[in-house]
């Protein structure tokens, strides 16, 4: 497993990224640690593909949490938020809490863990969106739209996902998915800002610290990370 010898400590995050593609053999062990629910879930996909993908993200999560948390993987029971957002109660050997978050497209997942603060991820496959401009206005906030609507258009494609997976990051971390306004804060459109996060101007959640940061991806994704947490954040890649 790639997190096993590495230490997990308040302040570094680690980011695993999944290959949800994997053959028969590493697909039947990633399904041995399944719950009988997940395994209900799985079979209530249509596509293999999508099946098969699902098996492998959430046995791939399994045994990594095993792996932090000393603990049966098949054994880690999840709790969720009203929104939806997993976590665990087992505690770390140490006693702090770990905290956690998965993130899909297409092919490819990454796993977010750290310990303590709250963490969101999110990872999109760069793409045309139809309804991109109808989305720019309703979620982007005045200060992203402006700056978007100056970009040129061959460059606009990327940049969407830039502040979409910001966003999304955020919202993940909070765990109030998309109940929380996309407009109550603003997000760099850069590619590599130092900080992604412009401004937070929501009442319940300017006054709190946080990071927010543009991943490394493979290549034709964009990926973000954020913590509740002020820097500085080591991030660290598996």
């Amino acid at each position: 497993m790639p997190l096993e010898g590495k230490s997990l400590a308040p302040g570094t995050v680690w980011v695993i990224t999944l290959d949800l593609d994997q053959p028969g053999e590493p697909l039947d062990a990633f399904a041995q640690v399944l719950s009988a629910e997940e395994r209900k879930r799985a079979e209530r996909l249509i596509r293999d593909r999508d099946r098969r993908r699902f098996i492998v993200g959430r046995g791939m999560l399994r045994r990594t949490l095993g792996v932090a948390l000393e603990k049966d993987p098949g054994r880690i029971a999840f709790t969720y938020a009203a929104q939806g957002k997993p976590t665990v109660e087992d505690r770390m050997g140490t006693g702090r809490s770990l905290q956690f978050n998965l993130a899909h497209s297409d092919r490819l997942a990454m796993l977010a863990l750290t310990v303590d603060d709250p963490v969101g991820i999110d990872i999109e496959r760069v793409r045309p969106v139809k309804l991109r401009d109808g989305i720019v206005r309703k979620h982007f906030s005045p200060v992203e739209r402006e700056t978007f609507q100056r970009l040129p258009e061959d460059v606009r494609q990327e940049a969407f996902f830039r502040v979409w997976t910001r966003k999304e990051a955020i919202v993940k971390a909070i765990g109030t998915g998309l109940t929380l306004s996309l407009t109550s804060f603003d997000v760099s459109l850069e590619a590599r800002p130092a900080s992604a996060l412009v401004a937070m101007r929501h009442p319940d959640y300017a006054g709190e610290p946080w990071s927010l940061r543009a991943l490394d991806a493979p290549e034709g994704f964009c990926a973000a990370l954020a913590v509740a947490r002020s820097e500085p954040l080591d991030v660290r890649y598996l």
